[in-house]
């Protein structure tokens, strides 16, 4: 499991998920909105221990490496109060834009099982051997693909990008396509993992222009396009 609390992961999500909630001041709680499990986690039931012990209540959790989507699914159907199963984005169909993604994509929504879209890379610099660079414009088929299904499902969209690898010219290229994204689909929450790396006053100019949207967001919760509200969120 990828980081037990991811705090900032979704500033303005978390927050608008807890002002949908009646929450009294002394049961502050956290809601994960971006885990990911792999097969080395051999026992999943680890998961629920660390969200114990650290507090969450809630985590969106997805696959990666070689868990298999099923089971995945069958852990969170045993606790749907606490996981929340999303669709899984990453991974070699993905970085090779091939068929096999958007089938991927495809059988993972209209199967029913999943209820969030996992983050979509756009930027995510090069770790060693252990992760390959990833430099995806926002307007990209893979991205749009994935987009287009939490749109249609009424799910938040999670971004990666990691301004703090950018240099000025590659920087200011990713934060004007994010902000033409943000501004295309005015009505729709994104959510930008660790603010992107992004220092505050860079937070506050991405935020502030679009603070005007953040009221239609106050009764956001966890659901599809015809209303239903997962457990426990």
């Amino acid at each position: 499991m990828r980081g037990r609390i991811q705090s900032v992961i979704a500033m303005i999500f978390v927050l608008v998920l807890l002002q949908s909630i009646n929450v009294k001041a002394d049961t502050l709680y956290f809601i994960d909105s971006h885990s990911q499990v792999d097969h080395k986690i051999t026992n999943l039931e680890k998961i629920i221990k660390l969200m114990k012990k650290g507090g969450v209540r809630h985590t969106i959790l997805s696959a990666r490496g070689q868990l298999k989507g099923k089971d995945l699914t069958k852990f969170a159907s045993k606790y749907p109060n606490k996981i929340t199963p999303a669709v899984r984005t990453k991974g070699k169909p993905y970085d090779r834009g091939s068929p096999k993604y958007y089938k991927m994509l495809k059988q993972q929504v209209t199967s029913g099982q999943y209820f969030a879209m996992a983050e979509t890379l756009l930027y995510h610099a090069k770790k060693g051997n252990k992760a390959p660079e990833y430099d995806v414009k926002p307007d990209d088929k893979r991205v749009v693909t994935a987009l287009n299904y939490a749109i249609d499902k009424g799910w938040p969209f999670v971004i990666h990008i990691e301004f703090g690898a950018l240099d000025g010219k590659k920087k200011k290229r990713f934060m004007s396509s994010l902000k033409g994204l943000l501004n295309k689909y005015p009505e729709q929450p994104f959510v930008l993992t660790h603010m992107g790396q992004l220092k505050s006053n860079d937070c506050q100019q991405l935020i502030n222009p679009l603070c005007q949207h953040t009221c239609r967001l106050k009764n956001l919760v966890l659901g599809d396009k015809n209303g239903k509200i997962y457990p426990g969120i």
